[in-house]
């Protein structure tokens, strides 16, 4: 009697075990890749985005006016102290530079600087070894000269900051002298 009993409760609790196993792989219906899923979500990322880059734009403008800069906005998107907006790049994507630098945040904290020193930098362009907009305005320079440029952050260190001294959102002023390049 008890064994029977027994058997009755396993094979009910296998069948039960069956059923809700078959039961919980059904697969959702999937939405066709082409057709857009409207995302809330993703449209206020991309409000909060754009006040953000609106409110830095006028924080630039106001640092600008403040210090009696004379800077123009070039078509890369940065500010700089002598027009770029029509010369053609110098330097070439993996070609090495040397420059000195100097970067200071828009409230006027010190960042880095090796501008007074005989150090020097040297990068390859387009290898990611510096920020953006430093990597684009460099292509522009030529050797010797010194420009004075404001970086958004979306040039610079962007959302999360170079995790010393730059915190996120933050553009930059620099002051970068173009030393050299070369092809090696």
């Amino acid at each position: 009697m008890r064994v029977r009993s027994f058997m009755r409760f396993s094979v009910g609790l296998w069948c039960c075990s069956l059923l809700l196993l078959c039961g919980s792989c059904r697969q959702q219906p999937q939405v066709p890749s082409n057709i857009p899923v409207p995302d809330e979500e993703k449209e206020n990322l991309i409000t909060l985005n754009k006040a953000i880059l609106n409110n830095e734009e006028r924080q630039i403008e106001k640092y600008i006016a403040d210090k009696h800069l004379r800077l123009e906005k070039d078509s890369l998107g940065f500010w700089c102290s002598r027009s770029l907006t029509n010369r053609k790049a110098v330097a070439k994507s993996q070609q090495a530079v040397t420059y000195q630098y100097s970067i200071t945040l828009l409230d006027g904290k010190f960042c880095y600087s090796n501008l007074n020193s005989p150090r020097k930098t040297t990068i390859r362009l387009g290898k990611g070894e510096s920020f953006t907009g430093l990597d684009m305005a460099l292509r522009k320079m030529k050797p010797g000269e010194q420009f004075d440029f404001i970086f958004p952050s979306i040039l610079a260190y962007g959302v999360s900051g170079d995790g010393h001294h730059i915190p996120p959102y933050s553009a930059l002023f620099c002051t970068v002298k173009l030393i050299g390049s070369s092809d090696n």
